[in-house]
């Protein structure tokens, strides 16, 4: 007979194989945690390159123009989307 382990099993969502299996009883938010964690972490860096793109073009700035400029780029490193953020940058400034 399988028991719920005495402590949970943490989860580390950048290494973690698709079908490894959790032990039973762990918690929901031992796995979500984690995930959510990231998601924010994720939300404040585009935050802080809108930020940076503001700061540099001042009333250049469109957040449409911004906007496209993360989201048209497709599912991308958030390396990559620093890089098409700063040619964003670029472009509107030599516009």
């Amino acid at each position: 007979m399988v028991g719920i382990p005495a402590k949970p099993v943490p989860v580390d969502i950048e290494t973690a194989e698709p079908r490894e299996f959790l032990p039973y009883g762990t918690p929901c938010n031992e796995i979500a945690d984690p995930i959510l964690a990231r998601l924010c972490e994720l939300e404040r860096e585009i935050k802080q390159l809108r930020d940076e793109a503001k700061a540099e073009l001042g009333a250049k700035y469109d957040l449409k123009a911004f906007d496209d400029a993360v989201v048209l780029g497709g599912n991308v490193p958030m390396d990559v989307l620093a890089m098409n953020v700063g040619d964003y940058i670029a472009r509107t400034k030599a516009a």
